[in-house]
Order: C-alpha cells, then structure tokens, then sequence
C-alpha cells in the first residue's frame, strides 16, 4: 500500500543524498584543478626567481657563475638557496628539486635530494616524469641568453594530499550535518502527519449515529480540502439516515390508523350476523387496503426522491403529451364524480428537460388531489403554454380551496386540512414540491380568478 511518509522520507533522503554526493565530487574537482593551478603556477615562479637570481643577484651577493657553478660542487650553494627561499625552509622542500643545466647537457646546480639526469625532456613547458616510486610535476625553464636551462619538480603526492585535506575540510562539515538532516526530516514529517493520525483517532472512536463534522481547525491546507468532502459526504449520510428515520416513522405512523381499521373491520366480518353486514365489512376493508397500498406507494417514492443527487435519465419532454396520458388515466374518476376534466394547451410545444416518469408523478398526483378535492359537478382544467423562457404546467379546480395563509403548509408531510374528508395520505403535495426541487422548477399556489378552489402552477425551464 503506498505511504505518503515513505514516499517523503525516501524522496528527501535521496535528494539529499544526491545533492552532497554530487557537491562532494564537484568539491574534489574543483579544489584539484585549483590546487594543480596554484602550485604549477609556484613552479613558474620558482624557475623565473631561480633564473633572476642566477643572471643578475648572484653577481653583487655571492660571486660570478664561474664561483657558483665550480666543476667539484652542484649542489646549490645554501647561499643561492636562501636567497630562493629565504632562511625557514618549507617542510615540503624534500619533495621539490631543481636542476640548472648548461646548453651541452652539463650539470651545473642541483638540490641535494634532486637526481643527476634530467629531471625531463629538454622541451620547455610542463610534464610529468617518473622517478622511482613518485610521478614528478616538472616545469623546465630555457634561457637562451645565457644557454641555460632551468628545472624545477614537485611531487605530485604534495598535491594530492593537499587536495584530500582541503576536500575533506569542505565534505566533513556535509557529513556531519547529515545525520541531523536525517533526523529532522524523520520527525518534521512524523510532526507533519500528527493532525492526520487526531483525524484518524477521533474518526475511528465515533459512535455509529454520530454523523457530525470533522474538525478542521487543526488540519493541514493540503488535506482540508479532502476532510471538506469527507465532511459533506457526512452531511448526505445524515440526511440520508435521517430520511430513513422519517420514512420509518412516517410509514408506521400513516399505516397504524388503516392497518387498526382494517384489524377492526376483519373483526366485523368474522362476527356478521348477516350477509350485508358481512358485504358492508368486506366493503369497508377493500377501502383500508386501497388506503394502505397508496400510502406505501406514496411513502416509497418519496423516499426514492433525494433532492442532493442530480436528476437520472433526463431527456426532453413534451409537458403537453404527458398530461392527456395521465388525464386518460384518470379519467374515470372524473366520471364517477361527474367532474368535468378539461385540457389546454398552446400552439407552441410545451417542452422542457427532465425525467419523465417523475413529472409524470407530479402531474399523477396534482390532477389526482383536484378530483378528490373537487365535489360533485365541479370543474377540473389542466393547461400547458409557454412564457418567456419558462414552460408552465398549470391546474385549477372548483374545489373547496386553501386559505392564503395556508399555501405554503399543504406541501408538509401528511398535512390534511381540518374538516376534509377526502381520502388522502397527505404525501402528494409534499412529493410534488421534492420533484419540483429536482427539476430546478418552481411551484405556486393561488385562487382562480373566477371561481373559488385552487389553482397551482408549475414552471419548468423551457427546454427548446
């Protein structure tokens, strides 16, 4: 499983490793190239000093070069020496030689530790000789004047022991620092992730009910806006748990007065006397079972309406169509009440974007509560036309009506006005607004012009 404090510490870890790694390497480089630089640049200043002191100082301090160079002594005189390099020898002259040479190849001066060849080629310049067990760094010096040849070696172990130590004086600090960097990066991270691991504990104590917010003063900015959607996805599954709660409740409260109705009437029909009693009991407990149907069928769909999740199968619909198949279905009960069902519709297609099965239980249970408000010989209109950028979806009857203060009650779960004794489950208005929500539509309830009832209009965004 991938680690996010793995995946830091190998990543820092690595780049560290690599940066010093690479930073040591280049150090050694580059003090090597300096170091060679500085010292063949000594090499060149010890061969010019040695010439100078040779064609012109040794004339007025020691004698001419005939009293130098004598044919029994080649060494260089401690006089010439001490003049080079002044009276405190370094304590690298061991590993530094010179030769003076004259143009026929005789040897004129030499160091005492120095050999009797050449310590190179009679080519002027740099190069590297091979003498014994060390490489040599010779810098040969032709003085044509006075058919001279000057030149002067250093080991080149001098220089490499002098890089070593200047290179690791600059990497021991670095790898020093090291561990300490190791340590801070473990417990900077391990501190970093301490908000997350509160996170995690006070998630993992909680109670199943307890839906609540997380805390989010003390995350991280990174992480927040993960915990922000953890948060509203809490938020759905309280509503959710909630809405189940209600349902349940909802269903046992809307079930207990027909299921005790119909336990009574069955009790009716076990004790009848006669046939009519018997047919009158039967009678009464169709009744509570057509109730009983049509309240679980109310309480499922509202359940099946989440007003938090996007509209499923949406597709354009023609507001008018849907509406004379659902008058077709209701029709007769228009009939067995002598209501008169009317339909309008306009010249422009009424059209808009939804699910179609849900605005057909919109329009089911808007023209549904109409005939069953509506007394004997009323009067029951639907209509569809269009205005502005909106489809309307309107319906009036001469019912008893609703008073003004009362309008935005009726959508209230299992709200009856008191007094009506129409069958009903008190679901259907409130299931009409939760599909109105959906469909981003508004609805609104007000008195016919001419008529008392109720007229309720629905306006869908236009869907051409």
């Amino acid at each position: 499983m991938p680690s996010i404090r793995r995946f830091l510490l190998v990543s820092l870890l690595s780049t560290i490793t690599c940066v010093l790694t690479g930073a040591a390497i280049y150090t050694y480089y580059d003090v090597t190239k300096k170091i060679n630089s500085i010292f063949d640049a000594q090499l060149i200043e010890a061969a010019h000093v040695i010439r100078h002191t040779v064609e012109h100082s040794i004339a007025h301090h020691i004698g001419n070069l005939d009293e130098i160079f004598s044919p029994t002594q080649t060494y260089l005189p401690p006089k010439l020496w001490n003049i080079i390099y002044g009276d405190d020898l370094h304590h690298y002259d061991t590993r530094r030689v010179f030769q003076i040479w004259s143009e026929d190849g005789e040897l004129l001066a030499k160091t005492e530790s120095a050999p009797s060849f050449p310590l190179a080629k009679d080519s002027e310049g740099f190069t590297n000789s091979q003498m014994g067990k060390y490489t040599w760094r010779v810098y040969t010096l032709i003085d044509k004047e006075h058919h001279l040849r000057f030149q002067v070696a250093q080991r080149n172990d001098v220089r490499s022991n002098l890089v070593q130590h200047l290179a690791l004086g600059n990497i021991l600090p670095d790898l020093l620092i090291y561990p300490l960097t190791i340590f801070i990066i473990f417990f900077s991270i391990r501190a970093a992730f301490k908000p997350l691991k509160r996170t995690v504990t006070e998630v993992k104590n909680r109670a199943l009910e307890h839906l609540q917010p997380i805390n989010t003063i003390e995350v991280p900015v990174e992480v927040k806006p993960l915990i922000d959607e953890i948060n509203l996805l809490l938020a759905r599954l309280d509503e959710s748990y909630a809405r189940e709660k209600r349902f349940t409740a909802d269903a046992a409260h809307e079930l207990r007065t027909p299921l005790a109705a119909l336990k009574t009437q069955a009790q009716v029909a076990t004790n009848a006397h006669d046939k009519a009693e018997y047919q009158i009991a039967l009678n009464k407990i169709n009744q509570c079972v057509d109730r009983c149907a049509r309240v679980v069928t109310q309480l499922l769909t509202l359940s099946n309406l989440r007003p938090d999740e996007p509209l499923k199968e949406v597709q354009t619909i023609d507001l008018s169509k849907l509406a004379i198949e659902i008058i077709s279905e209701l029709a007769s009960d228009a009939v067995h009440k002598h209501i008169t069902l009317s339909f309008d519709a306009s010249n422009t297609p009424a059209i808009t974007q939804g699910n179609a099965t849900l605005i057909q239980v919109l329009m089911r249970n808007l023209i549904d509560n109409a005939i069953r408000y509506t007394p004997e010989q009323g009067k029951v209109n639907i209509s569809t036309h269009v205005e502005a950028k909106q489809t309307i979806f309107c319906i009036e009857d001469t019912g008893p009506g609703v008073a003004p203060e009362l309008y935005d009650r009726i959508f209230d779960r299992f709200y009856r006005e008191l007094g009506n004794k129409a069958q009903g489950s008190g679901l259907g208005l409130s299931i009409v607004q939760q599909i109105v929500e959906l469909h981003s539509a508004t609805i609104k309830v007000s008195k016919p012009n001419q008529h008392s009832g109720l007229k309720i209009q629905v306006s869908f965004p236009n869907g051409n």
